[in-house]
């Protein structure tokens, strides 16, 4: 993972496809890595409020140290004085609840196999050293 001060390296590598979402302080943007065609996920986080900032902060210091296979990879920051931009690993499953809509019905054997995922991420999240009081679940992918 690397982390670079140069948005002419951002549009060089990633070529933007498509917004997936909006939030208060981000948003989320589908790439595509120019030289692999394989696809990415940019958040677009303001950094202009001091909230936008502190939430901007908060998230990439947990998942720059973060590697493991049901938390979504951060792979690299670029900076600009207003925003960071965090190339993630792309989800697309989805989000979860309207899954669940769409199933209809929610099986027990369901339930167990994505409780099982979020303890098995959350017993990750423990077992780093220093963090045992950091554990944050957002269901909804990227």
């Amino acid at each position: 993972m690397r982390s670079n001060e140069n948005m002419e390296e951002l549009q060089k590598l990633y070529a933007i496809k498509a917004l997936i979402r909006t939030g208060s302080f981000s948003k989320f943007v589908r790439v595509e890595q120019k030289t692999t065609k394989k696809p990415f996920a940019i958040k677009v986080m303001e950094t202009r409020m001091r909230e936008g900032r502190e939430a901007c902060e908060s998230e990439f210091s947990i998942l720059w140290w973060v590697s493991y296979h049901y938390i979504v990879q951060l792979l690299e920051i670029f900076e600009t004085q207003d925003q960071v931009y965090m190339v993630m690993e792309l989800a697309t499953g989805g989000e979860f609840f309207d899954g669940l809509i769409s199933q209809g019905y929610f099986t027990e054997q369901d339930a167990v196999r994505i409780l099982h995922m979020v303890a098995d991420g959350m017993r990750y999240c423990r077992l780093l050293e220093g963090w045992d009081s950091v554990i944050f679940f957002d269901p909804s992918p990227i």
